[in-house]
């Protein structure tokens, strides 16, 4: 017992001097019609679905299957989809059909906004990208993405305050046909 109590001041030394460690942020797929990704969301036009357009739908393995490492500072994906229109999936050139968008407008979540990641491609084409079951290939109308992906902090922000959203663009909605908005978990 004394030798245990010779040690604690050592012990809680030590304890004081590691680095805090980051909790991961968890995050949520959100479509327009709820949780998810639907089609309908963003502004529509040209070369986008809409709800009445497309009956495909898509969401998260699990609840815990979407997050981000602050101290890898990567965002972990695990998602699936299903009915895609005819045709399937878009992969244009070397660019994926699947994509991270943002950072749409505070004031407008569902607003379209740009890619920031390719997460249907390859490493060579974006090196801070690790798939687990390596791209899906065009035309699928189904289909499971697990990987992550290296988050840049120009792109952190608008990922933390829910300005990104995740799009899946189809032969027939080249622009997206799916998607929904990465909402944190964190209170």
């Amino acid at each position: 017992m004394k030798a245990l109590l010779r040690l604690l001041p050592l012990v809680t030394v030590m304890a004081i001097g590691l680095p805090a460690q980051a909790e991961p942020v968890h995050f949520r797929l959100s479509g327009s019609e709820g949780n998810g990704l639907l089609p309908g969301n963003g502004v529509g036009g040209a070369g986008f679905a809409n709800a009445k357009d497309s009956s495909a739908t898509g969401g998260l393995i699990n609840p815990r299957s979407l997050y981000y490492e602050p101290e890898s500072q990567r965002l972990v994906f695990d998602f699936a989809f299903q009915d895609l229109s005819a045709g399937g999936l878009f992969r244009p050139a070397v660019h994926g059909g699947i994509h991270l968008h943002g950072p749409t407008p505070p004031s407008q979540p569902g607003a379209n906004a740009g890619v920031l990641y390719i997460l249907n491609t390859t490493a060579a084409v974006q090196p801070g990208l690790k798939l687990q079951r390596g791209p899906l290939r065009e035309g699928v109308t189904a289909g499971r993405l697990t990987g992550s992906v290296v988050i840049q902090k120009k792109d952190l922000k608008a990922l933390l305050d829910g300005q990104t959203y995740l799009n899946i663009h189809s032969k027939r909605f080249p622009n997206g046909e799916i998607r929904g908005s990465l909402l944190s978990l964190t209170p």
